[in-house]
């Protein structure tokens, strides 16, 4: 029995939820002010989807934009 596509659904599981609590984490951070956190979680964000389906793309992106602007970076 080839487990491997049952291993590979849990990580893409994993990566998910973790993308997903970071974004949230970040509102949080956002709502207070607290720019360094903010950086860190859209960087966060944007490492775990770096091999999002294309279809998240858009979102990954608007992360990696926001996060320049924070770090006074230009958008690569």
């Amino acid at each position: 029995m080839d487990v491997r596509p049952f291993l590979a659904e849990l990580k893409r599981r994993r990566v998910v939820r973790a993308a997903g609590l970071s974004h949230r984490r970040r509102q949080a951070y956002e709502a207070l002010g607290e720019r360094e956190n903010v950086a860190r979680h859209y960087a966060r964000f944007v490492e775990l989807w770096k091999e999002c389906e294309p279809e998240l793309r858009p979102l990954r992106e608007d992360a990696r934009r926001r996060l320049s602007r924070l770090s006074g970076e230009p958008a690569s």
